[in-house]
């Protein structure tokens, strides 16, 4: 038996153990869904067409590299464009009191009219 195989077995339970996250929530199915989407965009555009082989090479080089942490983190991100907010959605961000204040105001004013009805109806 391999020694990689004879670790696993031996070793398996104490690493499923200190995992934060239980077995099932770490390939969750979605993940691979997104995966598969990338590896499929990956054949199309990265990959030589000449044979199948070619193109199961040229997509498992770029499954390593894209797996790599050192490559990886020395990928430049895209940047997001940066949507400017209007002048009164700052001043609400800034001062959330006033909502909060208009708010209650409205709940007082309406539970007001609730009660003045209730009082009419009485002295009918």
């Amino acid at each position: 038996m391999p020694a990689s195989v004879q670790k696993s077995l031996i070793h398996g339970a104490e690493v499923m153990d200190s995992l934060l996250l239980p077995i099932g929530q770490l390939v969750d199915e979605e993940a691979l869904e997104v995966r598969h989407k990338e590896c499929r965009y990956y054949r199309e555009h990265n990959t030589r067409k000449i044979s199948r082989s070619k193109n199961m090479e040229d997509l498992l080089h770029i499954l390593l590299v894209l797996s790599d942490p050192v490559i990886s983190s020395q990928r430049r991100l895209s940047r997001k464009k940066v949507r400017h907010l209007s002048q009164e959605v700052i001043h609400l961000l800034q001062n959330p009191e006033i909502l909060v204040r208009s708010i209650a105001s409205e709940i007082s004013d309406t539970d007001g009219d609730s009660s003045e009805s209730d009082s009419d109806a009485d002295f009918d």
